[in-house]
Parts: C-alpha cells; sequence; structure tokens
C-alpha cells in the first residue's frame, strides 16, 4: 500500500497541490485506490492538502468485476470471480485482498463501480501504438495505451445525472504495455 500511496503523492504534486474531483481508475486487485486513500488522508491530517477525498471510480472488466458485483449489491465484501475471462491482464484478479478498504473507499467518497467489456481494448491499444499516441483527450507519456486501461479510456462517466458537472477527472493508466500485451 505506501507503494501505491506515492502515486496518490505524485498525483497532488502533479495537479498542483490538489486533488482532482474524479479518480477513473482500471481495478485489478485494487490496491491503488486504497494507496492513493490513504495518501489523502494523510496529506490531509499534515494539513498540507485540503478539500474531500475524491470520487474514486473502479472499472473492472465485465468477465472479472467482483468489486463491481460486491459494489452494486450494496455489499462490504466481494466474494471472488469464477471464471475470469479478459483480454486485460491487469484486471484479471478474481479476488482482492482489501477489497472491504475499497469498498469502503468507495463509499466514502461517493464513487461508484463499473464494468466495461474488453471489445476494444486490443484495437485501441494497438491504434493508439500504431500512430505513436493515445486516443483523443488521453495523454500517455511513451504514447502506447495499455489493454488495462484502452478500454475505459472514451467511456462516459458511470454518473446518473447526464449534466453533473464533476471538474477535473483523471483515469490514469496503470499498467505497460509491452508487458501487457505480452502476458498470457
Amino acid at each position: 500500500v505506501e507503494g501505491k500511496k506515492t502515486m496518490g503523492l505524485e498525483l497532488v504534486e502533479q495537479c498542483g497541490g490538489r486533488w482532482p474531483d474524479v479518480v477513473v481508475y482500471p481495478t485489478g486487485g485494487g490496491t491503488g485506490i486504497v494507496g492513493m486513500a490513504k495518501a489523502h488522508d494523510e496529506l490531509t491530517e499534515l494539513g498540507l492538502v485540503a478539500g474531500p477525498l475524491p470520487r474514486f471510480v473502479v472499472v473492472q472488466a465485465a468477465g472479472c468485476a467482483p468489486l463491481v458485483r460486491a459494489f452494486e449489491r450494496g455489499e462490504t465484501r466481494a466474494e471472488p470471480w469464477t471464471d475470469p475471462r479478459t483480454v486485460a491482464n491487469g484486471l484479471r484478479v478474481p479476488g482482492t485482498i482489501g477489497d472491504h478498504i475499497i469498498l469502503e473507499v468507495l463509499a466514502r467518497s461517493g464513487g461508484a463501480a463499473v464494468a466495461v467489456t474488453n471489445t476494444k481494448s486490443p484495437t485501441h491499444a494497438a491504434s493508439a501504438s500504431a500512430a505513436g499516441m493515445s486516443p483523443p483527450g488521453i495523454r500517455c507519456a511513451n504514447g502506447m495505451l495499455a489493454p488495462t486501461t484502452a478500454d475505459i479510456a472514451a467511456r462516459p462517466l458511470p454518473f446518473r445525472k447526464p449534466r453533473l458537472e464533476i471538474g477535473s477527472v483523471l483515469r490514469p493508466q496503470t499498467n505497460r504495455s509491452a508487458r501487457s500485451a505480452s502476458s498470457p
């Protein structure tokens, strides 16, 4: 968790000392969300950052979505997913260790959890790689978009009010493309 907390610290630094309003996070094991929430709490306690916890949005592959299922049912624990299927290897995590913490962070932040199909992942990743760039509006340092992130890159946020003002949104790339593309 301390390593993933670093992601939150870097996020605040790169956002000029503040948190984005929403963090849409491709979630396998979910420790990134736990770490970022811990960074928020510690920075707030130290008085280095003010403001509420960002709304976290867990995004999982429809073929492996234990956290989404638990969130939709209002449960505090996520049962392991049987027969996980997804082209995004980083999202193929049928059981999470910190499920109860992740679900608590979603509740505390007013966040959400959604499942997406992976039908566009290879296409998005390949086209971003071939063009040497990411899809419109998505910036990646190396121009490669991993399958873990590709399918959520162009999706609308899962909030019910279509005109909801949400402010700043972060959709991090959470997996290296080369590793993801070559993994079984």
